[in-house]
């Protein structure tokens, strides 16, 4: 029968150079594995820990390393994150004005969902998913609840841009023609940064659920100062890296 024992606990530095998605462990648990740029692979079983697991992310978290003997007497090491640290206070403890980390279920799932969501439309871009994968289209219906059959990712451009554009909004902040030229270089076709910006940022700068109709100069304008300048980084990062 295997067993597993714990063979050393260590506080650590971890650089979080990438995350899986989360994946289902046991009858009801969940778990979230990442690669450190110590070059180890690291996982988590704590669901309120997941969003906090963020590639590029240097996280203050509190390791055991876990070995599992099989039957046939080999060992198998893992090392686990059992806490993170953010000032100096432990996720999910109470901090200095005594109210309580811990976030709700339904907060929770919500964060869940957008680790997931991330994690999908990331695959989905890399081609790692295909337009028919059944992830791809739980992730569109996430999306797009009221249109649950839409599957596909949009070739070329998508429909509001295949008609007569609009003109670009005023007062615009960016160059919609650069942001135009940096998407087709980075291969983000308008769907697929619709499907970012709906998944990733939520909400528009009035706070209310952000609307992806029309084209993407029109979705991006939308955005909050800080949610434009985090999705330019974003794109910014993509090119350094073809």
């Amino acid at each position: 029968m295997a067993k597993t024992i714990t063979d050393k606990k260590e506080r650590k530095k971890l650089k979080v150079v990438w995350v899986s998605e989360v994946t289902p462990f046991g009858d009801k648990g969940k778990k979230v594995k990442f690669n450190a740029e110590d070059g180890l692979t690291y996982e988590t079983f704590s669901q309120s820990l997941f969003e906090y697991i963020v590639t590029g992310k240097e996280l203050d978290a509190d390791t055991e390393l876990r070995i599992t003997t099989a039957d046939d007497s080999n060992q198998y090491p893992h090392w686990i994150v059992t806490q993170i640290y953010q000032d100096g206070q432990p996720i999910g403890s109470k901090g200095k004005w005594g109210y309580s980390r811990e976030k709700s279920p339904e907060e929770r799932a919500s964060i869940e969902n957008q680790v997931r969501a991330k994690i999908i439309s990331e695959l989905w871009i890399a081609d790692k998913f295909k337009d028919d994968d059944i992830e791809v289209k739980r992730l569109r219906q996430w999306l797009n609840p009221e249109s649950p059959t839409i599957s596909q990712k949009p070739s070329g451009k998508s429909q509001e841009s295949t008609e007569h554009e609009s003109p670009p909004p005023e007062g615009l902040d960016f160059d919609p023609q650069q942001l135009k030229d940096d998407l087709n270089e980075v291969k983000w076709k308008d769907g697929t940064v619709k499907s970012w910006c709906k998944s990733m940022y939520k909400i528009d700068k009035e706070g209310q659920p952000l609307d992806t109709e029309g084209s993407v100069v029109d979705v991006v304008a939308r955005l909050s100062k800080e949610h434009r300048e985090a999705f330019f980084k974003e794109i910014e990062d993509r090119k350094q890296i073809r």
